[in-house]
């Protein structure tokens, strides 16, 4: 398929805000309300700069198709999310990008646990998860705690 993960970049940052307040995105989102730009702006310089922190863009063949972020939660813990760009929704991607974040985890850090919150509603992300072979960890009337 040809899928990798790069680096994002301050370049990035048009993109990554009209993925974040896609309608879709939003409404299977911990936080669903639209991000203002100057919002995201002060987000984004803050995910860039802070070291437990890897966002990365997964792009299939050079073009960007989603992104994948890594947060750190101590030494052998990361959490991840992702978003898949509304032109790429339904190709398979999802689970493959989880793979890799994954993997870029355990890389760059050397984590053994990566784990994941998930609106209870969001059923497509539960199974790219669980195909990833991540299990349920804690199930609330919102959310859904999965870990790898």
């Amino acid at each position: 398929m040809g899928l990798r993960l790069r680096r994002a970049s301050a370049d990035d940052e048009a993109r990554l805000l009209e993925w974040r307040n896609d309608a879709q995105t939003r409404a299977m989102a911990i936080a669903q309300d639209p991000v203002p730009l100057a919002d995201h702006r002060r987000w984004l310089e803050a995910r860039l700069a802070d070291p437990d922190t890897l966002l990365t863009i997964a792009e299939e063949e050079g073009a960007p198709v989603g992104t994948v972020r890594l947060d750190r939660h101590g030494p052998d813990e990361a959490e991840l999310s992702i978003t898949i760009a509304p032109a790429a929704r339904g190709r398979g991607l999802a689970r493959p990008a989880i793979e890799l974040g994954i993997e870029h985890a355990r890389r760059e850090w050397g984590v053994e646990r990566v784990t994941a919150q998930i609106r209870t509603e969001n059923a497509a992300s539960l199974r790219a998860f669980a195909a990833a072979g991540f299990t349920i960890e804690r199930e609330g009337d919102d959310l859904v705690e999965l870990a790898r």
